[in-house]
């Protein structure tokens, strides 16, 4: 007899099915079966071993369809064979496809489309489940081209893919129906009772299993959720069409159907809020009418992050009360999948235990990773990011330190394709003239990691040319072994184990694991077939892609949380709706399969396919709704995020606006209406809190900082709050460490002292820390400058000033090629594995040289000065400049000069600095006042008191000159005469700076005094340029201030001070720094400004006069 089990949710149909089995099996009857879900079987265990004991409880068989299936093989000795997992018909209709897609009319171009494999696999998967085979596909006919080609195509698919399956393994898919024909000659369950509950509808051979079940037990009572009531479109249509389906049967096969048991238990529900819910929601609509208590809450929150933290912080509550445990409570949603890595991890900063039920993609998993990367390897020609890849899987044996020192230098190098295949021999620095020892040191590593990677990543390309599946396989597992996974993936499994992370542990096993079976499983497949590497690794990622990690919950006491069509809820007191949003949940399927709605119900009403029209899509959906507001017996939280992560609105789902309606006068909270101290509920997540209230100086404020204050995990965040409040200036606070990081007695060069008054702690992080930006090898703006430096250098000083004066065009051309690749075998270690686009910028410079050195030569030509030393190591071609402190601590200045004329005189002998600049650079006086621009006059100072035998004693400072070592743009007509441009392009080669205010000097550098290369011009009595002009005196002067500037210097970095105070106005030390992101300095903060002063006013602040009219 059929009988059904009626009534709403929470009943008590389950009760009463239990009961009755129950009794049943007190008395001695042990032909008793409930079938449920295959996720509550554990659960339906449990509950008769807690109602029945442990030896009558055994008279009550629980079996879901797959169970149920594995019973009667079993009982009837059907031998099947192997069963074909997800992975496995994955990769056999991956195959079956690329064995068709030749002959389909539309999926041919598709073929090798991952979606397509799953839209196959699932449309043959209700084909199966609804016994619709590919005679029946081939006999349907239709006008609808597009139909047709498509059932032409998906017949041709499925005819491939069963012979494939038939092969080698048993279709899973197909279990139900062989048990229903096995159950039909066998009578297993003659004189049972049986029981079916927690079902919402039935497949086709489910219902074809229960028919058989039916004509053969005594009683079959399936319960199903009904409220009695009338109507088409109750939620409850699709159980009543179940019934309706289930009762067509009986009565074809002359089986009696007994009247229903009608449940119509109410004391589930303790609270009256959520028994009117159950009785009005999508129904009624009756509005409640009475006392309102806190049973019921909406919440709308700015955003999943905040609804996550919502949901979090008040279970946390709800336990901390002592009236529920975590086991008591659920948080379902329609969809988890907008909620991965937000709420769990939410709930790990709430110490909130809980299971997820949710299985885990493993494609993003460190071994999946790898073994991708090692094909994209193979496959694009060993890409730089692919061979990263291969590193950064952290499963091969190269540490982290070694991993990204090899990062770095495939960065500085660009490294890529075949260059990994030969000797890494190039300076890690990039483009440097030596190695030191750390250079050394680190070019070892990273070469014995190139060969500890790429060298089985070579063999393993040679070994799997045109090799079998089972040939890649075999090298495939050969390469991760030599590559050093295993040992890897052993080692952090001891790792997460010592850390209690016991499940990440198991989950690294598993997946290797997971990887030998897919080796195997392709090689069972077509291990004989020649196959690429990407079509070999296309079908590993098939593989890949169908398995979904998951596993079972660890713990007793622990919140579940997950997709509510995968949920059985019951006995929950409190229970979360997330995600209430329209569209999400309810929600609202697309056209996602082979089919679409209007095709669908073409094949729906030939008997094809259920129906899944939307109309039926949509009660389902509302159902699932009203079961998710129906499962809590105490508390129901509903909730929605406003807006999207991207700051789109959200519409509210109808659940809300449907319990708007029953409760008229609740209020949707807001995150704004929760006072602060009901947030506080475990210490991390409220930290954030604290600190959005540090400047505060409440009671709760100051409550919270006494708290974290004293909590030694939370005391340095604390400390650095309260340096961002205060904007306390960064500072060594230990005179110890400031002279341990900087020395007591400093050594410095002229650029740090520079670097150290655009701001401090700039000068910090390069000097103190010595942290570098990452430079690729290239020539850019920087190298573009090293290199003309050190071609103009070797030029100029391979002649005496009048050689230079009788070189022909030809002969300067030439020298400069020679000294060119001179440089190139120096510095860029040839030019033999250069790229195309280094090439041409590289021939450029030979061009940019040249009208350098001709501007140059017509200088000299003029001038009195001659060159006298190039690149002058102050330290150790002449004595460095030592400068002694009152404290007797000693700061020793060192550098470069890039070139120092000379001129004789009446017996007195004239020193210039030269300077050679790619960018702009215009002289200020003022500058020097802030402790600028003091570069050049540091080294005129030291070579002014000279007392080597590389240059003359008694030097006399005649000035510093900036020259422009990147040819200027010339913007001129196309007619213009090149005469014309070659005089424009003069001027704009103009040198700049500071010069002695001696005519006699003036007019050495510059005879006619033109201003054509120097900064001053003269006519007559009139002189131009006199901001650029210094008596010795004022020489002397500004010698002294550079003393003072940089004695302050040190007395500051000993004491720590590396504020982030940036030199601004005129100059911008923000503007390319590195360390910007480091600081945390803003508009609004301090800063040094930089003022253009007066003469007057510099000359004043030095106690001198204006003197400049000796000229």
């Amino acid at each position: 007899m059929l009988r059904f089990v009626l009534g709403t949710s929470k009943s008590g149909k389950t009760e009463y099915l239990r009961n009755l089995l129950g009794a049943m099996a007190k008395s001695g009857d042990n032909k008793l079966l409930i079938i449920v879900p295959d996720q509550q079987s554990f659960e339906t265990e449990k509950a008769f071993l807690e109602l029945l004991g442990p030896n009558i409880s055994m008279n009550v068989k629980v079996l879901g369809f797959s169970r149920l299936c594995d019973y009667v093989f079993e009982n009837t000795g059907y031998n099947h064979g192997v069963l074909a997992d997800e992975a496995t018909k994955s990769l056999l209709m991956s195959i079956a496809l690329e064995d068709t897609k030749d002959a389909m009319k539309i999926y041919g171009d598709k073929a090798d489309s991952p979606q397509l494999i799953s839209m196959m696999l699932s449309i043959r998967q209700e084909f199966v489940r609804n016994r619709v085979t590919t005679d029946l596909l081939r006999q349907m006919t239709t006008s609808n081209q597009v139909l047709s080609h498509k059932l032409h195509d998906v017949t041709l698919v499925l005819s491939a893919y069963d012979a494939l399956v038939s092969n080698s393994f048993e279709d899973p898919d197909g279990e139900l129906s062989i048990a229903c024909d096995l159950l039909r000659e066998n009578p297993l369950f003659e004189g049972f009772t049986i029981c079916v509950d927690s079902y919402l509808s039935f497949t086709q051979l489910e219902i074809d299993i229960l028919t058989e079940l039916m004509g053969e037990c005594k009683d079959l009572y399936v319960a199903l959720s009904d409220d009695g009531k009338a109507g088409d479109d109750s939620i409850f249509t699709v159980s009543r069409d179940t019934a309706r389906r289930l009762r067509a049967c009986a009565v074809n096969n002359n089986i009696p159907v007994g009247a229903p048991v009608i449940c119509d238990y109410q004391e589930y529900f303790q609270s009256p809020e959520l028994l009117h819910i159950e009785e009005n929601i999508f129904r009624n609509r009756e509005v409640f009418d009475k006392d309102y208590s806190d049973s019921l809450c909406l919440y709308s929150a700015e955003n999943r992050y905040e609804e996550s933290d919502f949901i979090a912080r008040n279970i946390r509550s709800l336990v901390m009360s002592g009236k529920y445990r975590y086991k008591d409570i659920a948080v379902v949603c329609r969809n988890t999948a907008p909620y991965n890595g937000i709420l769990d991890v939410t709930l790990n900063s709430y110490d909130v235990p809980f299971f997820m039920d949710t299985p885990a993609n493993i494609q993003s998993k460190p071994l999946i990773k790898l073994i991708s990367a090692c094909f994209d390897c193979v496959t694009s020609s060993f890409h730089q990011d692919a061979v990263l890849s291969v590193i950064k899987s952290g499963l091969t044996m190269v540490d982290n330190i070694d991993a990204a020192l090899f990062e770095n230098y495939l960065f500085t190098w660009n490294i890529s394709g075949k260059r990994f295949f030969t000797e890494f021999t190039a300076n890690p620095q990039g483009f440097a003239d030596k190695f030191d020892d750390e250079d050394i040191r680190e070019l070892a590593v990273v070469e014995q990691v190139r060969r500890g990677v790429i060298e089985p990543l070579l063999k393993f390309r040679e070994d799997i040319k045109g090799a079998t599946a089972a040939d890649i396989s075999r090298h495939l597992y050969s390469l991760i072994l030599n590559l050093g996974a295993d040992k890897r993936i052993q080692i952090l499994c001891d790792s997460l184990e010592s850390a209690s992370q016991y499940q990440l542990s198991q989950e690294q096993l598993r997946l290797w694991q997971i990887f030998i079976d897919a080796l195997d499983r392709t090689n069972q497949v077509i291990g004989n077939r020649v196959i690429s590497p990407a079509r070999y690794c296309d079908l590993l990622k098939t593989q890949f892609a169908s398995v979904k990690l998951s596993f079972i919950p660890r713990a007793v006491d622990q919140v579940t949380v997950g997709d509510i069509e995968r949920l059985r809820l019951t006995d929950k007191k409190v229970v979360f709706v997330m995600g209430a949003v329209d569209g999400e949940f309810p929600l609202v399927l697309g056209n996602s399969g082979i089919f679409t709605s209007d095709e669908r119900t073409v094949l729906t009403e030939s008997g094809l396919l259920p129906d899944k029209s939307l109309e039926t899509v949509a009660t389902r959906e509302k159902y699932l709704c009203y079961y998710a507001l129906t499962s809590a017996s105490e508390k129901l939280y509903v909730s929605f995020p406003s807006s999207n992560l991207t700051g789109v609105g959200n519409i509210p789902s109808v659940m809300i606006s449907e319990l708007e309606i029953l409760f008229d006068k609740l209020s949707v909270c807001l995150n704004r209406d929760v006072e602060t101290l009901h947030k506080l509920w475990a210490a991390k997540p409220s930290f954030s809190i604290f600190s959005e209230r540090i400047r505060g100086t409440d009671d709760l404020t100051d409550s919270l900082r006494i708290y974290y204050s004293n909590k030694e995990e939370f005391t340095s965040s604390v400390a650095s709050l309260d340096r961002a409040v205060t904007r306390e200036p960064f500072a060594i606070k230990n005179p110890e460490n400031a002279q341990r990081l900087f020395g007591r007695d400093m050594r410095v060069s002229a650029s740090q002292v520079e670097k150290y008054h655009l701001c401090r702690f700039m000068y910090f992080c390069t000097y103190g820390l010595r942290l570098k930006e990452r430079r690729v090898a290239q020539i850019d703006a920087m190298e573009y400058g090293s290199f003309v430096h050190y071609i103009l250098e070797h030029f100029i000083k391979k002649y005496t000033k009048e050689q230079l004066c009788h070189l022909t065009d030809e002969e300067i051309m030439t020298d400069i090629k020679v000294i060119m690749k001179d440089y190139a075998e120096l510095h860029f270690g040839g030019m033999d594995d250069k790229s195309d686009r280094f090439i041409f910028l590289y021939n450029r410079v030979s061009d940019s040289a040249f009208h350098l050195i001709k501007h140059i030569i017509s200088e000299f030509s003029q001038s009195r000065f001659s060159p006298a030393a190039f690149e002058l190591d102050i330290g150790n071609d002449v004595p460095a400049y030592t400068l002694t402190l009152p404290t007797g601590q000693t700061v020793t200045i060192r550098g470069k000069v890039d070139r120092a004329d000379l001129m004789e005189k009446d017996g007195r002998t004239y020193i210039r600095i030269v300077d050679y600049k790619t960018g702009s650079k215009t002289f200020d006086l003022s500058d020097i006042m802030y402790g600028l621009n003091l570069q050049m006059l540091i080294y005129l100072s030291v070579l002014s008191g000279n007392t080597s035998d590389k240059l003359p004693a008694s030097l006399i400072p005649a000035g510093i000159l900036y020259m422009p070592a990147m040819v200027p743009v010339v913007d001129a007509a196309f007619d213009t005469s090149e005469a014309a441009v070659l005089k424009e392009r003069t001027k704009k080669l103009r040198m700049n700076g500071l010069v002695l205010s001696d005519m006699d000097v003036l007019e050495g550098m510059e005879k006619d005094m033109a201003g054509v290369y120097i900064p001053v011009s003269s006519k007559g009595d009139s002189v131009k340029g006199t901001d650029n002009l210094a008596s010795l005196e004022e020489f002397g002067a500004i010698f002294s201030k550079i003393d003072s500037l940089i004695g302050a210097m040190a007395t500051e970095l000993s004491a720590g001070k590396v504020d982030a105070t940036p030199a601004t106005i005129c100059y911008e030390a923000c503007e390319y720094c590195p360390y910007s992101s480091v600081c945390g300095h803003k508009e609004g903060d301090p800063v040094r400004s930089i003022f253009k002063l007066d003469r007057n006013r510099i000359l004043k602040e030095l106690n001198l006069n204006d003197n400049s009219e000796e000229v």
